[in-house]
């Protein structure tokens, strides 16, 4: 993989990403010191200067062209496995900045192509707790051909697409199995000249070890002991487990104390629903003969309504005819009394009077 970094090394010996203070970089001073740590191949271990750089992130806001740009970059970079593990387990056991959090979005997507991740059968991440998921992964695995090429590769992608911001102990069964089937040998416990692996308190420090053995340059099987720590975290379940069936002992002889009143109670009710059937039926009988009265008074009111109705409304046509009538013939009149060469106005005068006391036996007040 090659970046055009001619010009960027001189300004990398005056400016450190990292160490220069708490202020963020622009963006295209971060995709610059991005570039030349991916480029450069002097370093011991280029996967911490690169992770570095990305978990101290920009100043601006981060827009989608921006993680294209970056992913871009790093998918093609030779260590992108190891540092996708280092992501995840910041991700999964840390706090993320922002711009990790999205990026493993794409870095999740990636690996599950890489690793060919089963994806139409179960989703990458879920809190869902769903049994047939964990089978379809135990079949995935088993069914990997690592003992034919030991792809380190596949190995650290499949880590990444099976662990989750909340694990579960069916995830740590599925770690577990995924580092059996990569031959990872298991030291005894009675070996105590030799320096222990620390041993985890939750699944989180266990996602952190294995993550860090993962993301190591050289993955070597006979330096990692994890049988103390898979030991503890089943021992752990275990006694979890025992104290839930004590529990639930315990809860079963006091609801069966309760199942033997309930069932006196619910002979009792028993009897007691016979007679309620037989007024039930008593009462539905009932019912339907108001309901067939009821509608034959409503069939009753609807014919006195629709008459009522009908009367009104010639009646009230028969006033709207006399209205318009009698002020038609007022309003002519006194239109004739007014256009003339000498008006009556006594006349018109008393044709508005007419029709001012009409509209006052009509309720109406001028």
């Amino acid at each position: 993989m090659k970046f055009d970094s001619s010009n960027s090394r001189d300004r990398l010996k005056t400016e450190d990403p990292v160490k220069k203070g708490k202020e963020k970089p622009t963006y295209s001073d971060f995709i610059l010191h991005l570039n030349n740590a991916l480029s450069n191949t002097k370093a011991k271990d280029p996967v911490g200067p690169v992770h570095k750089i990305m978990k101290r992130g920009f100043q601006e806001t981060i827009f989608p062209y921006h993680l294209e740009e970056i992913t871009r970059n790093i998918f093609l970079w030779e260590s992108f496995s190891r540092l996708a593990v280092k992501l995840a387990i910041e991700v999964n056991t840390g706090r993320p900045s922002g711009l990790i959090r999205r990026l493993m979005i794409s870095i999740r997507q990636e690996a599950a192509r890489r690793s060919a991740f089963p994806l139409e059968q179960v989703p990458l991440v879920t809190n869902v707790p769903n049994s047939e998921r964990w089978d379809i992964l135990e079949k995935w695995i088993r069914s990997s051909s690592w003992e034919e090429n030991h792809d380190t590769h596949w190995l650290r992608y499949a880590f990444i697409c099976i662990t989750s911001e909340n694990p579960t102990f069916e995830e740590f069964l599925i770690i577990n199995l995924l580092l059996e089937k990569c031959c990872i040998k298991k030291k005894k416990e009675t070996d105590t000249k030799k320096k222990k692996a620390i041993e985890p308190k939750n699944y989180q420090t266990f996602l952190k070890q294995v993550g860090g053995f993962l993301a190591a340059k050289k993955i070597v099987t006979s330096k990692i002991n994890f049988g103390m720590d898979i030991h503890r975290i089943l021992k752990d379940k275990f006694i979890k487990l025992r104290l839930n069936l004590d529990t639930v002992e315990r809860d079963l002889l006091r609801e069966k104390g309760r199942s033997s009143e309930l069932q006196k109670q619910l002979d009792e009710t028993h009897k007691d629903l016979q007679g309620y059937l037989e007024d039930i039926s008593r009462l539905k009988k009932e019912i339907g003969e108001k309901d067939k009265a009821l509608d034959e008074e409503k069939n009753r009111f609807n014919s006195l309504e629709e008459h009522w109705r009908r009367k009104v409304e010639r009646e009230l046509n028969g006033q709207a005819y006399d209205f318009k009538r009698f002020f038609e013939h007022e309003v002519r009149e006194a239109r004739l009394c007014l256009n003339r060469e000498s008006p009556n106005i006594e006349m018109a005068l008393s044709r508005i009077k007419n029709m001012e006391e009409r509209l006052n036996k009509m309720g109406v007040t001028l």
